[in-house]
């Protein structure tokens, strides 16, 4: 109050002395813009803004909208001294660096998708952002967003990141894509309870699910291309859209969720190649058996067990089993699976190559290629050079084993009835050849 009075005393004296006072005007802040792409965006879409080249923020306050795809532009400094902008728009552009923003505290939609970016600004103060689209950038590590009470979509997908920030707690989060990353875990998202879609798909290493009972309003989930060997019963929730193809997942994880009632579109196939690649070593004459370890409850099942991709069995069991093995079982095996249940028709499961070695006895084999199935081929297990040769010691063939021989020469035509000798480092077989 005294500072004040003495304010009034000092302009009622100078007017009793008849001295006019007129106040200095303050001088206007004016940035520079360094970004010449982005310069001459504001100068062709807001030049009232520009004075001399510069920005002067003290204009920019009826701006409301930024926004420009397909540009050259790499660096949005000065963006900061926008303070009333509530869209950013700059898609499928050159960006690499977007400044602090902290200041945009009217900012609803960040729309950033497809440029160069590595990284975002610190966005937690952005108490009015409600999307945020960033996807298809270079984005490592994503920041926090924790207390962005509004925000109801983050489309994130395309990126670097590894992991996700804490999610937990966003009761406004409808949409949440982040898909083609390289998340190891999925996002904790407890607390979401509006959240409809959840896309999560391609990310490889990906191997587990959210719970997905604390989304009520669930309507799209997307989790191709992961590494999922289970899957919920969906059969009892609002999802009209799932999207599992190319997981590791067998009939009697998909068969519950086929039973949903909502489902306008259910993506189940094809799913990745089951099982894990093994080689056995199996003396002759000895029993053999192999589990394909899968779908234990079902009895609708078909198993159909090829051998160097010749059909050799086809049961309704996944067991394949030979009494006692010969020579001729040697080779690639693999199964294929599939189920009688009509709305998993469109689906074929197979299992990685298993090798079966079998290991003679003797050094003497008896080979008879003449197509029946039975001693058409002897497999040499040994990885490097393999030669065989006639009675009278001349080279006959010579292969990079492991590999076969089908009992023919290096020039492709077929060897005849005779005695061979196969030499390599491991060992020394003696072939009596039969047509």
């Amino acid at each position: 109050m005294y500072k004040a009075r003495l304010k009034y005393c000092f302009f009622y004296l100078l007017l009793l002395l008849g001295i006019s006072y007129t106040p200095k005007a303050s001088a206007q802040l004016a940035v520079e813009v360094p970004d010449t792409a982005f310069f001459n965006y504001l100068k062709l879409k807001y030049p009232n803004v520009l004075k001399s080249n510069f920005l002067i923020p003290s204009l920019t306050s009826s701006v409301t909208y930024l926004g420009v795809s397909g540009s050259n532009i790499t660096d949005l400094e000065g963006i900061q001294y926008f303070k009333e902008v509530q869209t950013l728009s700059f898609y499928s552009s050159k960006i690499k660096k977007i400044p602090a923003i902290d200041s945009l505290w009217k900012l609803q939609k960040m729309i950033v998708y497809s440029n160069d970016l590595e990284a975002l600004p610190p966005l937690n103060k952005l108490a009015s952002l409600r999307k945020l689209i960033c996807y298809g950038n270079k984005i490592k590590v994503f920041p926090d967003v924790a207390g962005l009470a509004f925000l109801d979509t983050l489309m994130i997908g395309g990126n670097l990141f590894e992991s996700l920030p804490s999610l937990e707690n966003m009761p406004n989060l409808m949409y949440l894509g982040a898909w083609s990353c390289r998340l190891k875990e999925t996002p904790k998202l407890k607390g979401c309870k509006k959240l409809l879609y959840l896309g999560l798909g391609s990310n490889t290493y990906l191997d587990s699910l959210p719970d997905l009972s604390e989304f009520p309003d669930l309507t799209t989930i997307d989790f191709d291309h992961n590494r999922f060997q289970t899957m919920p019963d969906l059969s009892k929730t609002n999802i009209k859209s799932a999207y599992f193809q190319n997981n590791q997942l067998t009939f009697e994880d998909i068969l519950p969720s086929t039973k949903n009632p909502n489902f306008v579109n259910f993506g189940y196939y094809p799913q990745d190649s089951i099982g894990a690649a093994q080689e056995f070593k199996i003396p002759e004459n000895e029993p053999f058996t192999f589990d394909i370890n899968i779908d234990k409850s079902l009895t609708s099942n078909t198993y159909k067990w090829f051998r160097n991709g010749v059909l050799v069995q086809s049961t309704q069991k996944g067991v394949f089993e030979i009494e006692a093995v010969s020579l001729g079982d040697a080779g690639i095996y693999h199964v294929q699976i599939q189920n009688s249940e009509p709305l998993l028709n469109k689906l074929t499961l197979v299992s990685r190559k298993m090798k079966l070695i079998v290991l003679p006895k003797s050094n003497h084999v008896v080979l008879s290629p003449d197509g029946d199935g039975n001693n058409d081929e002897l497999y040499i297990s040994h990885v490097g050079k393999t030669k065989i040769y006639d009675k009278n010691g001349l080279l006959v063939y010579e292969f990079n084993s492991p590999g076969f021989w089908t009992g023919t020469t290096t020039n492709g035509e077929l060897a005849t009835t005779g005695y061979y000798i196969l030499k390599n480092p491991d060992e020394t077989i003696k072939i009596s050849l039969v047509r």
